[in-house]
This record gives structure tokens, C-alpha cells and sequence, in this order.
């Protein structure tokens, strides 16, 4: 597969990271969406959470908002034929959703990383993106981010570190990523030593980066993340 890998990074201190230690890579749960296997008879998908409230299957490993639109679906179905990423399964964020307060907003999914906290060192979050399903609108973003949580189980409260946003819309005017192809891309972000982030909890989140209900499907897939420390 050919990959195309943009790349946004944040620089939290002027000091090159000069000694540094191998990259490691950190587990993530569920990383290609294929715990919970779409079944027979799914039409190629289940709904994690939907625009009526229908939940078929749960995300082991990851959590979201009660109003995203969210499915997992097979890459080859009946209506799919995506390419690129891993395995058969991947996540699919539906562009804009109605919350309760009847708000337009994006759909989106995180992860809180068990036992994982900030380090010294440099983070490099690769995720596979790109549009899948139907193309009606070309104007959606791929949004994700590093971030950190407070640790409150009951109402945690969520800081970026750092995040990418993908213009697919762009991408895809200049024939530079087709539809149902999904492409890596990365983030990498380094955390100087003494940095006030050190010691918090570490979070993924992916997202559809929207405020428009005419917006298309997002398309995510194999996310990775590893860490070089400093010596």
C-alpha cells in the first residue's frame, strides 16, 4: 500500500531532543476495531452508537459521547470496498450528529490509556484515515489527538497535548487520496523534561471534525502510538 503520511508536530520546548532512547511501542486496545466481528446478517456493519439510539455491539477499549453516530463495518461488504489499513474492520465516525440540546456536532471515539502516563520524550500517533461510504459532500475533516485526563472515572475532565486535523476534502480535489482508501498519518509530539504534563494520564481521540450537516464519513483504522523516551 502506498502511504502518503502528513505529518503535525508540536514543539514543547527550543531544546533538540539530542539523547534519546529506542522507540517503544504502547499497547492500545482494539487498535484495527476488530474485537467485536460484524456477523452475518449485519449488512456489513453494526452500529456502536446511532443517530436513534440503536447499539448492536459495544468498542471494547474505547468510549464515546451518548449522541455519536458511530459504526464498525467490514472493508469488503456489499456497499464497501475500502482499502489500505489493517485487518477487515474499521471505524467509521458519520460526520455530524443532533445532540440532546439539538446541537450540530461531530462524532467521535477516545481511549484512555491504562497505566500509561506522560513521560519525557517523543510521541508518535499514527492512525489510517480517509473517507469510506458514500460521497455526497466532500467537506468532512479527520481529526486526532493526544491528550491527557485528570483520572476522575465519574467525570474526567480531558486536556490536548496536541492534534492533527486532515483536510480530506483538499486531498481528495487533488487526486491525492481516492475514496475507500485509507493512508497513514501522524503525529508526533515531544514532551520536554520538567514539562507540567508529566505524570497525567494519556488519551487518544479520534474524531470526524465537523459543524455541518451536509458533511461525509470518516473512516479510521490501525492506530498506533509509541514512545522514545529521553536517556
Amino acid at each position: 500500500m502506498s502511504r502518503t503520511p502528513l505529518a503535525a508536530a508540536l514543539i514543547l520546548t527550543s531544546a533538540l531532543l539530542a539523547h534519546t532512547a529506542p522507540a517503544a511501542l504502547i499497547p492500545v486496545e482494539n487498535p484495527g476495531f476488530e474485537e467485536r466481528p460484524v456477523e452475518p446478517g449485519e449488512q456489513g456493519g453494526y452500529y456502536v452508537s446511532g443517530p436513534n439510539g440503536e447499539v448492536s455491539g459495544n468498542l471494547k477499549g474505547w468510549l464515546h459521547p451518548q449522541w455519536a453516530n458511530v459504526r464498525v463495518e467490514l472493508k469488503e461488504s456489499g456497499e464497501n470496498h475500502v482499502t489500505g489499513g489493517e485487518g477487515r474492520q474499521f471505524l467509521l465516525l458519520y460526520p455530524w450528529v443532533k445532540t440532546k440540546e439539538g446541537q450540530v456536532d461531530g462524532s467521535q471515539v477516545w481511549q484512555i490509556l491504562p497505566d500509561t502516563t506522560v513521560q519525557a520524550g517523543t510521541y508518535t500517533l499514527t492512525v489510517s484515515a480517509g473517507y469510506a461510504g458514500k460521497l455526497w459532500h466532500v467537506k468532512a475533516d479527520a481529526r486526532f489527538s493526544l491528550e491527557t485526563s485528570n483520572g476522575d472515572s465519574v467525570s474526567p475532565v480531558f486536556t490536548e497535548l496536541a492534534g492533527c486535523t486532515v483536510n480530506l476534502e483538499e486531498r481528495w480535489r487533488n487526486n491525492e487520496q481516492p475514496k475507500d482508501t485509507l493512508e497513514d498519518f501522524f503525529l508526533k509530539v515531544e514532551i520536554p523534561a520538567g514539562s507540567p504534563r508529566i505524570g497525567e494520564q494519556l488519551v487518544i481521540r479520534l474524531s470526524s471534525n465537523s459543524n455541518d450537516d451536509t458533511d461525509d464519513n470518516i473512516a479510521f483504522d490501525n492506530v498506533r502510538l509509541d514512545f522514545q523516551p529521553l536517556r
